[in-house]
C-alpha cells in the first residue's frame, strides 16, 4: 500500500471516529498491525514481536480496526444497478446478443 493511502485511510477513520489512538498505541499503529496480519498472512505472535505489544493488545487492535473496515464497506460496497445495461456492453457486438431480452423470450420463460 502506498504511504498517501495509509495515511488517508487512518485519517478517515480517524476522522468518522470509528477508531481512536489509545494512550499506548496510535491509529497508524493499529492498521499497520491489521494489514500485516491481513496482507502478509501472519501470526499474533509474530506481530507481537515485530511490534512489541501484548497478544492480548494486538488481539483487541485487531478487531477494532476489523470492525472499522466492516463499517467501510457498506459505504464502498454496494449492489450494482441492473435495471441498465452498461454501455461497454451495449455497443458490443459480440456481448449485447446476450443480455438482449425480447418479449418471445420471456414468453418462453414463463
Amino acid at each position: 500500500m502506498d504511504q498517501h493511502v495509509f495515511i488517508r485511510l487512518a485519517d478517515f477513520f480517524r476522522k468518522e471516529g470509528w477508531l481512536e489512538d489509545t494512550r499506548n498505541m496510535i491509529i497508524e499503529e493499529q492498521l499497520a498491525i491489521f494489514l500485516t496480519i491481513v496482507g502478509h498472512n501472519t501470526t499474533n505472535r509474530y506481530c507481537q514481536d515485530r511490534f512489541q505489544h501484548s497478544g492480548e493488545t494486538i488481539s483487541r487492535q485487531f478487531r477494532a480496526v476489523l470492525s472499522a473496515c466492516l463499517k467501510l464497506s457498506k459505504l464502498v460496497i454496494h449492489s450494482p444497478d441492473f435495471s441498465r445495461t452498461p454501455n461497454q456492453i451495449r455497443a458490443s457486438h459480440r456481448f449485447f446478443p446476450a443480455f438482449k431480452v425480447t418479449k418471445i423470450s420471456l414468453m418462453n420463460v414463463v
